[in-house]
């Protein structure tokens, strides 16, 4: 019991790391019973910000410095607004941002984590529905990466949906720092003077 609640902080611990990123480049796939949909992405994870296209439709959508652009086909802005309110990034790159998933049990959350294990390639998170039983799910950490790879929901043994990020350009491998040279982590020496 005591080695699955430390794999499961560990792989928790990865999961929440992910906004030191930095920028990511990728294809998100969708697949559920309305079928498959990709979308080519580049994001921040520091900044929240970035740009993503439907394969399908062509159209895109950016979100730079608060303001939000639809962009069509021939590549004309549409619409422009401000960045929604929610808060909340696309559902195209949401994996890169773990925090919006409704995962961790909070009011506002579908799901609640029930154990992790690791894999050969990072972990596999298990979480099952805060208030239907038949659901539940997984989620994988790339710990090469350091990203939330997958994300597949179940009723009983029937796929409900399947997130999952493939041909990822950026990052190749977990950096050791941010690429644009902010600082991700401070360590301070907590030692006292007992005078």
């Amino acid at each position: 019991m005591a080695n699955e609640l430390s794999t499961t902080r560990e792989a928790l611990a990865h999961l929440l790391d992910v906004h030191h990123i930095g920028t990511v480049i990728a294809r998100s796939r969708r697949t559920d019973n309305r079928g498959v949909t990709e979308i080519d992405f580049t994001t921040s994870t520091i900044h929240r910000t970035g740009s993503i296209t439907d394969l399908a439709t062509g159209t895109a959508e950016t979100n730079q410095n608060c303001l939000y652009t639809h962009v069509n086909r021939a590549g004309e802005a549409v619409h422009e607004a401000k960045s929604p309110t929610t808060g909340l990034v696309p559902p195209a790159i949401r994996l890169c941002y773990p925090l919006d998933l409704p995962i961790w049990g909070r009011q506002r959350d579908n799901f609640k984590f029930t154990r992790a294990e690791s894999t050969p390639t990072g972990y596999l998170i298990h979480h099952a529905h805060t208030h239907d039983s038949t659901q539940h799910g997984t989620l994988t950490i790339d710990v090469e990466t350091g990203l939330l790879t997958r994300w597949i929901t179940h009723r009983d043994n029937n796929v409900i949906a399947d997130y999952e990020l493939t041909s990822i350009i950026r990052p190749s491998h977990r950096p050791a720092s941010n690429d644009d040279g902010t600082i991700t982590s401070i360590s301070f020496d907590d030692k006292t003077n007992d005078a």
